[in-house]
């Protein structure tokens, strides 16, 4: 991240101009890397087998349903941000689309649900939990245990 834009009055000197269509042109070069665009096709091709499998629930009754579905992190730009994007990475979801499966008919009468979800994603994973019938009752925190203190992904779990 570079310095936050400067705020003045008045016209544009021929450096600024010069500094502005410069950072234009390195952004539409990086939009036109052949390696980024390969990138793109295979991540699109990915998700399509994936969304195959992911839409194909058995027809079995569970009393347990373990679901890390596969929430998707909007980055600040679609076009710009996709390279350190989770979609990069593997297949990802909108929580309406995680909401519409059909959860529901492949859960028990007395069913319980462990739902996987980020801190970021709690509500949303409260309303996908809702919206498959689903009640609320505990929860289980992912703790990072490492040798320096960190902010950072877990590595144990700790149960309340």
């Amino acid at each position: 991240m570079g310095r936050p834009p400067i705020k003045k009055s008045g016209p544009m000197t021929a450096t600024e101009h010069q500094r502005r269509w410069r950072r234009k042109l390195a952004r539409e070069k990086k939009l036109a890397n052949p390696k980024l665009k390969a990138k793109q096709e295979r991540r699109e091709a990915h998700e399509r087998e994936t969304a195959a499998k992911i839409l194909a629930l058995p027809n079995k009754k569970y009393g347990v349903i373990y679901g890390d579905p596969e929430w998707r992190f909007e980055p600040w730009s679609r076009k710009t941000g996709m390279s350190r994007a989770a979609d990069n990475t593997f297949s990802t979801s909108a929580t309406k689309v995680i909401k519409a499966r059909d959860v529901p008919s492949i859960a028990a009468k007395n069913c319980v649900l462990f739902l996987w979800a980020t801190i970021p994603m709690l509500l949303d994973a409260h309303e996908v939990m809702t919206g498959w019938g689903f009640e609320y009752k505990s929860h289980v925190i992912w703790e990072s245990r490492t040798s320096a203190p960190a902010i950072g992904s877990g590595s144990s779990m700790s149960f309340f």
